[in-house]
């Protein structure tokens, strides 16, 4: 009979132990779960705050992001800086229509996406998007944009390098795109010895996209 009891007991303490790891592995799960949800709702939210609605590229939150970091310090030397800015958006938008005036928008980043390979919005923001090699398109305002990638290891060896890199993306962005599309467009590229800071090279390339500009309605030198 003793030994009866002894089984019970045993089979008792068996299945407590069970219950009592089932338990355990659906608090485990459960918390998983939760874990998951979180990380999901704070990507959605980095993506939200970091990305224009209207385009889909990084906006203008961003750029501000990664001028204070310090994960691309050691990068910024290498950093290339396109500024593009959309001519007479304002007078599409007075005279067509402001949906006129969004497709405008829209045909813009189509074509910097095609011809300068941007990268897709990242999954995780995290603001070292350039560190690990992608090309970024950032929205800053209404008709303006940037396009910052860094320099490959066959650019960073190339002594002519601005020159080259100039008349290809000249060819890529401009000379291919519709006639309908009319922007001006400038670069630089982040020098110690002239730029503070990201801020100071994006002046340096408004600089060039503003004579450019300036040429393309014919008051240069006036």
């Amino acid at each position: 009979m003793e030994n009866n009891k002894n089984i019970f007991r045993s089979e008792n303490n068996s299945i407590e132990r069970e219950s009592f790891v089932g338990e355990l592995e659906q608090v485990d799960r459960s918390r998983q779960d939760d874990y998951e949800k979180f990380e999901q709702e704070k990507n959605e939210a980095l993506r939200l705050a970091y990305t224009d609605e209207q385009t889909g590229c990084y906006n203008r939150n961003y750029y501000e992001k990664i001028t204070k970091i310090t994960e691309y310090e050691k990068h910024k030397s290498d950093i290339i800086f396109i500024l593009v800015d959309v001519n007479n958006l304002s007078l599409v938008n007075n005279e067509q229509s402001y949906g006129a005036g969004d497709r405008l928008i829209g045909h813009m980043v189509v074509q910097l996406r095609n011809q300068l390979s941007t990268s897709p919005i990242a999954k995780q923001i995290n603001g070292n998007e350039l560190g690990r090699g992608d090309t970024i398109i950032v929205r800053l305002g209404g008709d303006e944009f940037a396009v910052l990638r860094l320099k490959t290891e066959e650019e960073k060896n190339d002594t002519e390098f601005e020159t080259n890199f100039e008349e290809a993306t000249d060819k890529n962005i401009y000379d291919n795109a519709p006639k309908s599309l009319d922007f001006a467009w400038g670069f630089a590229v982040f020098d110690k010895d002239f730029d503070e800071d990201l801020h100071g090279t994006k002046d340096r390339a408004g600089m060039i996209m503003h004579q450019r500009k300036r040429i393309m309605k014919g008051i240069e030198n006036k």
